[in-house]
């Protein structure tokens, strides 16, 4: 049986093509914390963890602290076969900091799949390597928006995520110039991250109506905790509701399944703290009919790569993965092929196939 020897952090910073900006942040660069995992029979397992403090909280050096300090006096000397019952009882030293969560069980997941000689895709029950992908537009003016859309759209993607949420009057605004430049054939997604009042995503939705554009999703139109908001959007709307910023893990899940306060939950595993809380989540949604999306921080591919193998074994389809097209192919040409809007996972991959 393995036992868990030894455990590292390092960070490692990845520049931006492009600055990315949404109703609440703004950057040019992706910080990561990596845990890396030595068992004692020499085999490295490693995990990557983006530090989003607007939406998560955490930041680099806490991520570090809470893995070096809190973690890792239960998990050293573990036995990797007892994963489940390790990182429910480390987990349960600290509240909230998923991200650092998320590094370290990636990091087991990593050496899950390498104890069998396969990928973290194949040894969650993944049947095929590819998945679709949208791309984000950031917030921005009109005719800059409107550019980036056809961009994206001449870039071959299909579903265009716009960013909303910053400036009300240019949200309206947009959707008669996305309306007179875009037929059905481009699928918008609107994610206001929590920028809208109820009374701004009425508007909206009304609004919205008076044109022919093909909208997928509404997300994350108000506040995270205003549960009964999100209820009263959802029962309002003609178009599905997505839960994100209000749905971190299991619980979240349940209060806004049982509220009907969505119509789908975008499932990050930035938010969910890793791969085993996102199942979870999946499979309360399953049971009360719900569908799920995965969506992702400004990550590094590592990260994309790790959500993409979830969504893959859960058969999720609909996906938000597109900060492939913010970084440099050659980041990730190792274990992805972006081949827009497709993410190809590469064959033969040993766990998640990457190293640091």
């Amino acid at each position: 049986m393995s036992k868990i020897i030894d455990i590292k952090t390092s960070i490692v910073k990845i520049a931006l093509k492009r600055t990315f900006t949404t109703a609440i942040r703004s950057t040019n660069h992706i910080d990561s914390l990596v845990v890396e995992l030595t068992l004692d029979n020499g085999t490295k397992g490693y995990g990557v963890a983006p530090a989003t403090t607007a939406i998560t909280g955490d930041t680099l050096q806490g991520m570090q602290y809470i893995v070096n300090e809190i973690f890792t006096p239960v998990i050293k000397g573990a036995y990797l076969s007892d994963y489940e019952r390790v990182l429910h009882q480390a987990f349960n030293r600290v509240m909230f900091n998923s991200a650092a969560k998320m590094a370290v069980d990636l990091a087991f997941h990593d050496l899950l799949a390498k104890q069998k000689n396969t990928s973290v895709a194949n040894f969650l029950g993944a049947k095929n390597n590819t998945m679709e992908t949208d791309v984000s537009i950031s917030c921005g003016t009109v005719s800059e928006t409107i550019q980036n859309i056809q961009n994206g759209v001449e870039a071959n993607f299909t579903a265009i995520k716009v960013k909303t949420g910053a400036d009300f009057r240019r949200d309206i605004e947009l959707l008669k110039a996305l309306d007179s430049e875009f037929n059905k054939s481009t699928k918008f997604r609107f994610d206001a991250n929590q920028g809208w009042s109820i009374i701004q995503t009425k508007q909206f939705i009304e609004e919205l109506n008076k044109y022919s554009l093909n909208v997928e999703i509404i997300e994350q139109p108000v506040k995270y905790y205003d549960i009964s908001a999100m209820h009263e959007i959802t029962q309002f709307s003609n178009i599905p509701i997505v839960a994100d910023e209000s749905v971190f893990n299991s619980s979240d899940a349940k209060r806004v399944i049982d509220e009907r306060a969505c119509n789908m939950i975008n499932i990050k595993l930035a938010k969910t703290g890793g791969i085993l809380e996102a199942k979870k989540i999946k499979k309360l949604a399953d049971e009360a009919g719900i569908p799920c999306m995965v969506g992702c921080m400004m990550e590094s591919p590592a990260g994309i790569l790790a959500t993409a193998s979830f969504a893959l074994a859960e058969d999720i389809t609909i996906a938000d993965l597109d900060p492939l097209d913010w970084v440099a192919k050659d980041i990730y040409n190792g274990y992805l092929t972006f081949n827009e809007p497709n993410i190809i996972l590469k064959d033969n991959l040993n766990g998640f196939g990457y190293n640091f």
